[in-house]
């Protein structure tokens, strides 16, 4: 004869995270959007869940506020980085387990102690201005984003055919693996104010940022005046609500199977 024992455990319910592949420059300090997320408790017992959940929010925290708080991995243009959602407050939980009658043993048992990972939210970071994604910001991506932009903007050609097109120029490095790199390689090029437009400031300020950088040896930063000029926009923050959808406001990008992108505005009427 068999016997079956049921599990007692506590199970945590995430919700209100927007895990949408959020794409950010790695020198990013737009907040991740954590406005929604909610965690509550729940108690299994004997392989039943109870009636009783408990709002345990304040206890979490997420392991990382934006994306400069997260390393982009050496040599690389683009990486996919987990932010996880952490135990911060132990006692707090450890709490809410002896008010509910139980003991030690299922505080050990479910590993509740400071640095707990219940969930996770990926961030895509990538290097600015590194328009060929391999890590290294010099004059190729400065003429790739040129090539972008007089292919969309001058010749207006969507950018799905842009990047379909085998025999297109831009990211022609990058083979048969662009199609798959297109939206970081995107706002990679997007340098001068991340507005989600690529245009020829974008690239005279990654060839500014390479010259001043990489030539001259004369450290400077993307704000500055030696790479983004006087203009007034430059140093802007980008649009924080790009993220989700970093393409949304190319008046030439058109929504594609497998990405979630925002169709561009219309500003009629």
């Amino acid at each position: 004869t068999t016997t079956t024992t049921y599990a007692t455990y506590v199970s945590f319910e995430v919700q209100g995270l927007k895990n949408k592949n959020l794409v950010y420059w790695s020198e990013e300090t737009c907040a991740f959007d954590l406005s929604e997320l909610s965690v509550n408790l729940h108690f299994v017992v004997g392989g039943v869940d109870q009636p009783t959940v408990i709002d345990v929010t304040s206890a979490f925290k997420a392991d990382a506020q934006n994306a400069s708080e997260l390393t982009l991995g050496q040599n690389l243009g683009y990486d996919y980085v987990p932010v996880y959602i952490s135990l911060v407050d132990e006692a707090a939980i450890q709490q809410v387990i002896t008010d509910n009658g139980f003991g030690t043993e299922l505080i050990e048992q479910e590993g509740l102690y400071n640095g707990k990972q219940i969930d996770k939210i990926n961030v895509h970071l990538t290097l600015r201005g590194d328009a060929d994604l391999n890590g290294i910001i010099d004059a190729m991506d400065a003429q790739n984003t040129i090539e972008y932009f007089s292919e969309t903007m001058n010749l207006g050609f969507y950018a799905e055919d842009v990047f379909a097109d085998p025999t297109s120029a831009y990211l022609y490095t990058l083979g048969d693996t662009k199609e798959h790199m297109f939206q970081f390689s995107h706002y990679a090029c997007d340098s001068f104010d991340g507005n989600g437009e690529i245009t020829a400031m974008d690239a005279q300020c990654i060839l500014n940022y390479f010259m001043q950088n990489s030539v001259l040896q004369l450290p400077s930063e993307w704000d500055s005046e030696d790479v983004a000029g006087i203009t007034a926009t430059a140093g802007e923050a980008p649009f924080c609500d790009l993220h989700a959808a970093p393409l949304g406001r190319d008046e030439h990008i058109i929504s594609t199977d497998g990405w979630a992108l925002v169709p561009a505005e219309d500003t009629e009427g």
